[in-house]
């Protein structure tokens, strides 16, 4: 008999801690785990977390966490290794990333554009030549450009980043620079933080992460406002695909967001945010 009670009492110990286990577990992780993981660039950070509100209003079952920025080559590194859902980008796959097997939908064309710190008053536009000027460490001093007197601070990006091979592309000499002025910085939301609190500070972003953003001033380039007119023109030279990739085992949640991006709500955010949507995905 004391045996029979003993083996019940045990078995009672064994139910009542795994209870409190799996109840302590879960305090611990009070949150359930979102339906969709959209990491990569922060080129794109700002226009995907409006896009996920856009989409969550329509499909509130669903939610989407968009973290803060790990690259392009981040994100499709996290979504070839399954830990993200989509990868957001501001560039085609390379040859070597192909060997993933991962899917590529280019959804805008955001701008990119110059910008510096609301201090350096006088100066508008900058020109292909000013730009290389101010890079190569040549023009040092913001009068020399028509502003008021002050240093020049130089903020770029490293060799890679999606903003600065559009530059290279579009003004070869930049591309010839042996030696740059200023830092390197190695993401979007840095880059803009650091322009913002140093005055006379320049350096380049696309558009979607700047706009109605306090503290800096946009400069137009070549005399060409990076406007969406201007873009559908094909006026504006300086462009940048955002997009997203995705693997083969995409769920049901991650095919609706990919319906969605294609919807009159989705292209609308994409204008409000300064990028022109690609109707077809090319």
């Amino acid at each position: 008999m004391m045996r029979v009670l003993s083996l019940l009492l045990s078995v009672t110990l064994w139910i009542a801690l795994s209870f409190d286990g799996s109840w302590a577990q879960t305090q611990t992780h009070p949150c359930e785990p979102t339906d969709l993981l959209i990491c990569g660039t922060g080129d794109s950070q700002r226009l995907f977390r409006r896009l996920a509100e856009a989409f969550e209003h329509i499909h509130p079952e669903i939610q989407i966490n968009v973290p803060m920025s790990i690259g392009s080559s981040g994100g499709i590194k996290a979504v070839a290794a399954g830990k993200c859902d989509f990868g957001r980008v501001a560039r085609p796959l390379n040859d070597k990333e192909k060997r993933y097997g991962l899917y590529y939908l280019a959804i805008a064309q955001a701008p990119v554009v110059f910008v510096a710190n609301e201090s350096v008053e006088g100066i508008t536009d900058l020109s292909e030549e000013e730009v290389v000027g101010i890079y190569s460490g040549t023009i040092t001093d913001w009068q020399k450009l028509g502003g008021t007197a002050g240093k020049i601070y130089v903020a770029n990006r490293e060799k890679g980043d999606a903003s600065r091979s559009v530059i290279e592309e579009k003004v070869p000499a930049f591309n010839e620079i042996e030696s740059f002025a200023g830092k390197i910085i190695y993401t979007t939301p840095e880059t803009i933080a650091i322009i913002v609190k140093h005055e006379g500070t320049v350096g380049y972003t696309n558009l979607t992460q700047i706009e109605h953003h306090e503290g800096l001033k946009v400069f137009t380039f070549a005399d060409v406002a990076p406007t969406t007119d201007h873009i559908q023109a094909g006026r504006y030279p300086l462009l940048i695909p955002l997009g997203l990739v995705w693997s083969e085992g995409l769920g049901s949640a991650g095919r609706e967001f990919l319906k969605f991006l294609s919807s009159p709500e989705a292209r609308e955010v994409m204008f409000e945010h300064g990028t022109v949507p690609i109707s077809n995905g090319s």
